[in-house]
């Protein structure tokens, strides 16, 4: 049985997918869908993922990400069809004879890696060699796609390496296999902080320039997907920015104004989504930064955190993530997002505890009453 991505029991990632009733497409890494499953015990015991790849180079082909039951990552090259089975030795629930031997399982996919070497762009006479199109998702006629309830809040990060994963999980510049955007700043802390989360980052731009791959500046991929595919934020709860890091020839007022023209069309087309901007890890613009959050600082749905780690040697792998940025990161973002303390955390933890009503951080339209606090 052939299910379709416009099933609404399959979830995608917002902002970096454009789907109608036959196919969902993406154009670059960090873009990702979920959904839950009883496909690993009935029938065939197995799920494809059915893609086309219509412009790919052979060798540059994007990498796939996926995992079940938020266990270890598995990868690897794309092909047009993508089979995912349990892991040898990984029985889950499936055994469980208190499950009746039946177990439903949550799927994570990620467009993890894509090639920094070919276009990722379709102008200048160039396609895009990384559009990726799900048509479909095969399980045996037995099972079924059920619904999964999604965290309430969604973010988007977007920027240039940083973002992309650029060697977070290998050697820097050594092959574009590298990167992982699943261990980006970005899809950490979206994750840590319980968010649905995707990422849209081309190493080497900034608000001067355009990276790799001949992609554009940020000027343009925080607005477009691909040329003249628009990237839609209506469904985006917080759009978070690392930006700077490319444009060190850039002068500060160049800067402040390009950084303000985003904010201001950001700010204009949509109203309710907050902004979350941060230092790029090098400190580049630091003081640019600066300039731009007290020009908004009467506006609450604009923060910025100042997140510079002078320890950081290259590009962060995924161990300086995990020693270090994160755990700086989540704590500055929760204290900005939600406006709390320790002591308030605590509070509402003996409340709740002691509490047979329901205490809630957020008021039901996510983040409306939030007075920000700046780190």
């Amino acid at each position: 049985m052939n299910i379709s991505p416009n099933n609404q029991n399959i979830y995608f990632s917002k902002g970096t997918w454009e789907i109608d009733d036959f196919r969902a497409t993406c154009y670059n890494s960090g873009a990702n869908f979920n959904f839950t499953t009883d496909a690993f015990k009935k029938g065939n015991k197995s799920i494809i993922l059915n893609f086309e790849m219509p412009n790919v180079v052979e060798g540059y082909t994007p990498i796939l990400a996926w995992r079940i039951n938020g266990l270890i990552w598995e990868y690897a090259h794309m092909s047009e069809q993508m089979t995912i089975t349990l892991p040898q030795g990984v029985n889950d629930a499936t055994e469980d004879p208190v499950m009746n031997g039946i177990a439903n399982h949550y799927i994570e996919v990620w467009v993890r890696t894509i090639s920094i070497n070919k276009p990722r762009w379709s102008w200048n006479g160039n396609i895009n060699n990384n559009v990726i199109i799900l048509k479909s998702i095969t399980i045996d006629d037995s099972a079924s796609i059920l619904e999964t309830i999604q965290p309430e809040t969604t973010m988007l990060c977007i920027g240039a390496s940083f973002t992309e994963g650029y060697g977070t999980v290998g050697i820097e510049h050594s092959d574009f296999k590298a990167n992982d955007t699943t261990c980006s700043w970005g899809a950490l802390l979206g994750t840590s902080l319980g968010f649905n989360v995707a990422t849209s980052g081309y190493a080497g731009s900034g608000f001067s320039k355009g990276g790799s791959g001949d992609s554009p500046s940020v000027r343009i991929s925080y607005k477009y997907m691909d040329a003249d595919i628009p990237r839609d934020f209506k469904d985006i709860d917080i759009a978070a920015f690392n930006i700077g890091s490319n444009d060190g020839d850039m002068s500060s007022e160049n800067f402040i104004a390009a950084a303000s023209e985003m904010i201001d069309d950001l700010r204009t087309r949509y109203p309710d989504m907050i902004l979350l901007f941060t230092t790029p890890f090098w400190g580049t613009h630091q003081s640019s930064w600066l300039a731009v959050s007290e020009k908004y600082a009467d506006d609450a749905k604009v923060i910025y955190i100042e997140t510079i780690y002078p320890q950081l040697v290259g590009h962060p792998t995924i161990s300086n993530y995990r020693q270090y940025i994160l755990p700086d990161l989540v704590k500055k973002a929760k204290k900005s997002l939600f406006c709390l303390n320790n002591d308030a955390v605590n509070t509402v933890y003996i409340n709740q505890k002691n509490s047979s009503e329901s205490i809630t951080l957020k008021p039901s339209n996510p983040f409306e009453a939030l007075k920000i606090k700046r780190i």
